[in-house]
């Protein structure tokens, strides 16, 4: 992503590392019982003000959407970034060795 979106307000540069490469790091959004997703006002991973989420220039179902969300994470010691309405970090692990391990399903 780094070679597409070189800012380091949306993408951690990889000599680096990030929250997510240190196993303390989440993206993910809301879903209806259908399987639908909830309107969030962009998809994730969408790099611009749209995203952040100190942006209230947005119709009043986003809003509540993003604020359920944010809610929910933060009463489970989740912390929000200000860029992404949809990531989520869990402590502060910026001490901990980064991860480079391949994912399988």
């Amino acid at each position: 992503m780094w070679n597409k979106v070189p800012n380091p307000i949306y993408v951690a540069d990889p000599s680096k590392g990030s929250v997510h490469n240190r196993g303390a790091a989440i993206d993910l959004t809301l879903i209806t019982l259908d399987g639908e997703p909830v309107n969030m006002g962009t998809d994730y991973d969408f790099f611009g003000r749209a995203a952040h989420i100190d942006n209230f220039n947005l119709p009043a179902e986003v809003l509540a959407n993003r604020k359920l969300l944010q809610v929910g994470m933060l009463q489970f010691g989740f912390a929000t970034i200000q860029s992404e309405w949809w990531h989520f970090n869990f402590r502060n692990k910026s001490g901990a060795p980064i991860l480079d391990d391949p994912y399988s399903l």
